[in-house]
């Protein structure tokens, strides 16, 4: 059925809904203003319950778009249809869809609760044998559940209700957007990492935390230490002062500093020690490499990709297993 008579809006089915942004808003009006409306727009009786933006350009332009009727037994099935449709119809980052999923946590919740009330089957009678209820209690498990309908981890569904609580509108808007600096874990830690004053030290050049440098100085704590530490005297047997550390070092032979640091002819024998530190630093870059990648991607983990991720996680910790059985003991 064709419609151009404005219809029934609910605003808190229009809040469910992720907002378009600007670029993304004038990209459908242009499409509908070439091709019209190819989707209709689907409605509970004469309420709008998806397409509001697209019902929006039309008010606005006057153009005819198609409807379809579909019902519900309640306001909740409505909010929970329009949520989980979402889902399927645009490319959402992972902080939208953990928005999303979010709403429909007090939904979740609640039925958590109705499940937690259910008698706990699975009991035996002891005269009969026989089992008195055989419907098993689900405990409440709505963070999981939240997590699953997003395709997110639970860690990230928590840090999601951090950036929500505790966010700037400016913070939100870029976890919506998604990318580079923007992703969940680095909007995260921006709101939780206390922020402090910096200083530019006018002798590094470095911006610092302003507890880097000493009351009313410009000159940062490790610069002025070490600018302390070359100046300070140097005295022979006697205690004269023959030079300050800085004249020395300006004035000292490279090979002379070398050769009174060890025997430049003799190998430098290394230790299993050594070993065991060179491979410690190397599983510590490994493993920075990794949250790296992990933090930089901002890709919705699904099921199947999932697995995937964890496969080349296997790989690495195959050959990490490999390598350990390659050492033998003399």
């Amino acid at each position: 059925m064709k419609e151009v008579k404005p219809m029934r809006i609910k605003k808190e089915y229009k809040t469910l809904i992720p907002p378009l942004s600007p670029e993304e808003y004038q990209y459908l009006e242009e499409n509908i203003l070439k091709d019209g409306v190819r989707e209709p727009l689907v409605v509970w009786g004469d309420l709008l319950i998806d397409g509001h933006n697209r019902y929006e350009i039309c008010q606005k332009h006057g153009i005819t778009y198609k409807t379809v009727n579909k019902d519900f037994e309640s306001d909740e099935e409505a909010e929970r249809w329009i949520i989980l449709n979402q889902f399927g119809r645009r490319n959402l980052t992972k902080f939208q869809r953990s928005e999303l999923a979010l709403k429909l946590k007090p939904m979740l919740a609640a039925q958590a609760k109705e499940r937690q009330k259910i008698y706990c089957g699975n009991q035996y009678d002891k005269k009969s044998g026989l089992r008195q209820n055989s419907v098993q209690v689900q405990k409440g498990k709505t963070s999981d559940d939240i997590a699953k309908i997003a395709g997110v981890s639970r860690d990230t569904i928590s840090k999601v209700s951090v950036i929500q609580e505790k966010g700037s509108p400016e913070q939100i808007q870029r976890a919506r957007t998604g990318g580079k600096g923007n992703t969940v874990n680095a909007i995260y830690h921006e709101i939780t990492t206390k922020s402090k004053e910096t200083k530019v030290c006018n002798k590094c050049g470095n911006e610092k935390p302003a507890d880097e440098f000493y009351a009313g100085k410009n000159v940062c704590k490790q610069c002025r230490n070490e600018q302390k530490r070359m100046a300070k005297p140097i005295t022979d047997f006697k205690g004269d002062v023959t030079a300050t550390m800085d004249d020395k070092i300006k004035n000292a032979d490279v090979d002379s500093i070398i050769n009174s640091l060890y025997d430049t002819n003799t190998p430098v024998e290394l230790t299993s020690d050594d070993l065991a530190e060179d491979i410690l630093c190397v599983v510590s870059n490994f493993a920075g490499d990794i949250d790296r990648c992990i933090e930089e991607y901002d890709v919705t983990i699904t099921e199947e990709n999932g697995k995937k991720i964890k496969a080349a996680l296997e790989k690495a910790e195959a050959a990490i297993q490999k390598m350990k059985g390659n050492i033998n003991y003399e």
